[in-house]
């Protein structure tokens, strides 16, 4: 799924990424985890950047009845630089 696309100019740039997450019908239970990716523009490259979002862990569900639980929720960001395909 694509999220965003822009141009942007060559060099290197930061982006920060925040995701919350959170039970199914439960809203007094939620976390959340950010990352910050600095990477590299090169100039008449394509660069393209898949993240993954990764949960594991009990959940909210259980937290909310057992009064525990564990959390784990990261990021994962691959970037690719790619030749720009000519017409």
């Amino acid at each position: 799924m694509k999220v965003f696309e822009t141009v942007a100019a060559p060099g290197r740039h930061v982006l920060t990424v925040r995701v919350e997450a959170s039970g199914t019908g439960e809203d007094r239970i939620s976390y959340a985890t950010e990352n910050t990716f600095g990477f590299d523009l090169a100039d008449g490259k394509l660069t393209r950047i898949e993240l993954t979002i990764d949960e594991n862990g009990s959940g909210a569900g259980p937290f909310v009845k057992k009064k525990e639980g564990s959390f784990d929720l990261r990021i994962k960001a691959n970037v690719k630089s790619l030749e720009i395909e000519k017409k």
